[in-house]
């Protein structure tokens, strides 16, 4: 049986989407989010954070506070 993000016998999906264009940011136009979302289909659970730019730095620090 698999191992989920909260435990045994969970299955979880990780993704990313642009927000940008939400009225969050309509204020700021130069302002650029992107929505980070695990969701654990088991426990329907769901972690959700927003980070200004989507690389290698955002997506291990959303892991690591996912984990925490």
């Amino acid at each position: 049986m698999a191992r989920g993000l909260w435990g045994e016998g969970s299955y979880s999906n990780v993704g990313v989407q642009y927000i940008g264009d939400r009225s969050v940011v309509e204020t700021d136009p130069e302002l650029r989010l992107f929505q980070y979302t695990a969701i654990d289909e088991f426990y329907r659970l769901r972690f959700l954070a927003a980070y200004p730019e989507q690389s290698t730095y955002s997506s291990a620090d959303f892991l690591k506070r996912l984990v925490k």
